[in-house]
C-alpha cells in the first residue's frame, strides 16, 4: 500500500516511540507498504522540531535525513487539483498533502488531523494510525 504520512504521525513518532503513531509508520515503511511524503511535510517536521524544541539542529538533520532514506519523498506539488475536489480538504495548508496522495498514486493518507481524516475525499482512504494498523491486521 503506498501511503503519504502527516506530520503530525511523524511529530507523535518521535515523542512517543512506542505508541500507535510509530507503529503506523514503522508498518507503512515495511514491504509491501510504501511512503511517499513530499518536500512540504519535511519542512513542517523541521519546523515543528524547532517550534517545540524537540530535537536538536543535528538531531533533526539526522531524522530528516533518515526519512529521505527510508521514504519516497518527492517535490512538493503546486498544481491544484480540481477546484470541487480542493473545496472538501478544510484547511488550505492540508491540500498540499491530498495533491501528493493524487499525483503519486497513493493508496491512503495516514493523519492524526481531524481536518484531514474528516475531508470528503474519494478514492484516497484516511486513516488514522490506528486505522491503518487495523487495515493492516496489526490490531485484532
Amino acid at each position: 500500500m503506498k501511503c503519504v504520512i502527516d506530520t503530525n504521525v511523524i511529530i507523535s513518532t518521535l515523542l512517543f516511540p512506542g505508541g500507535t503513531p510509530a507503529k503506523a509508520f514503522a508498518k507503512a515503511l515495511a514491504k509491501p507498504n510504501e511512503i511517499v511524503i513530499c518536500e512540504y511535510i519535511l519542512d513542517e517536521v523541521v519546523r515543528s522540531c524547532r517550534r517545540k524544541d524537540l530535537a536538536s539542529e543535528d538531531e533533526i538533520r539526522d531524522i530528516i535525513q533518515t526519512i529521505r532514506a527510508l521514504a519516497t519523498v518527492v517535490r512538493t506539488p503546486e498544481d491544484e487539483l480540481s477546484v470541487a475536489r480542493e473545496e472538501r480538504v478544510r484547511d488550505i495548508k492540508d491540500r498540499v498533502i491530498f495533491r501528493t496522495a493524487v499525483i503519486h498514486n497513493a493508496d491512503c493518507i495516514i493523519s492524526g488531523d481531524k481536518d484531514v481524516l474528516e475531508a470528503d475525499f474519494e478514492g484516497i482512504f484516511l486513516l488514522s494510525p490506528a486505522e491503518f494498523l487495523k487495515m493492516c491486521h496489526m490490531i485484532p
